[in-house]
């Protein structure tokens, strides 16, 4: 935890930023990082040359914010530039990010990315506390209700002055969003019962009997899930909500994902972390 506490010990040359983030301002550019810039042009261009993009134009599964996206190339065509780093950097260590901008808009402001606080582990979120009490990261509250808007969401800011590059960004993003480690996928993930009950709602016409709309049958999972799978004409659960959603089903978890990108990266850390174990 002693890393967190460098950023406060940065310099602050030009006295434009208060306590908390005065060091970010003044990163300037670090080596050169293919990920969020694959020329080193891009890199360097203006703030004032960022556009915002509309992810709802580059998905056709739904660029809404809070979209997961089906894997990481997704990921690089909805991340404004100077936020694409950082994004990249908490995917891979398996940290939900839900919107970001930093663009021609943000100039004399702030750019920011928001993270889904339910998507940190418990050592995660230790971190976190700390980079809010050194005054990093804004404080913050939390909904009872994770489907309310920005309900169990907290934001990454850094300033944006009109001479900033890119890079000068993407650095400022990074010294915050380094300080977070890898951990384990916790968010993606859907409860069969609930998925086959929703489903049934949806669907609430199959599982009536009589003239009134009502039924004297009781609706069990197996029930549901045999009138369901005739109705689409899918003969196994599996194959059910792959077909619909493009789910993975999880033997060992006895859930579904929402993807195979999110199942895959839940498996390679669980077998990084044994082999660690074991070594």
């Amino acid at each position: 935890m002693e890393k967190i506490k460098e950023i406060n010990s940065l310099s602050d040359d030009d006295n434009r930023l208060s306590s908390g983030i005065q060091g970010l301002a003044n990163l300037g550019k670090k080596e050169f990082r293919p990920e969020v810039a694959r020329t080193f042009a891009e890199r360097d261009r203006r703030i004032s040359t960022i556009q915002t993009i509309n992810s709802a134009e580059v998905l056709d599964y739904g660029g809404t914010e809070g979209v997961i996206v089906k894997n990481r190339e997704d990921l690089k065509k909805i991340i404004e530039a100077p936020c694409l780093e950082a994004c990249l950097d908490l995917y891979d260590k398996n940290i939900q990010t839900v919107n970001s901008s930093a663009n021609a808009r943000e100039i004399g402001d702030m750019a920011y990315i928001g993270i889904n606080y339910d998507s940190l582990d418990n050592e995660n979120r230790k971190i976190l506390d700390l980079l809010v009490e050194e005054g990093i990261i804004e404080p913050f509250e939390l909904s009872d209700n994770p489907k309310q808007r920005g309900g169990r969401n907290f934001g990454i800011k850094v300033p944006v002055f009109e001479d900033d590059s890119v890079g000068t960004i993407s650095d400022r993003f990074m010294q915050i969003a380094s300080k977070f480690q890898p951990q384990d996928v916790l968010y993606g993930k859907h409860d069969k019962v609930q998925l086959i009950s929703d489903l049934a709602n949806y669907h609430v016409d199959l599982f009536t009997d009589d003239e009134n709309g009502e039924s004297d049958v009781e609706l069990t999972y197996e029930y549901a899930l045999a009138k369901l799978s005739k109705h689409y004409g899918i003969s196994n659960e599996e194959d059910l909500f792959e077909s619909l959603y493009g789910y993975k089903y999880d033997e060992e978890l006895d859930l579904y994902w929402e993807n195979q990108e999110l199942y895959n990266k839940h498996k390679q850390y669980r077998t990084v972390k044994r082999v660690n174990k074991e070594y």
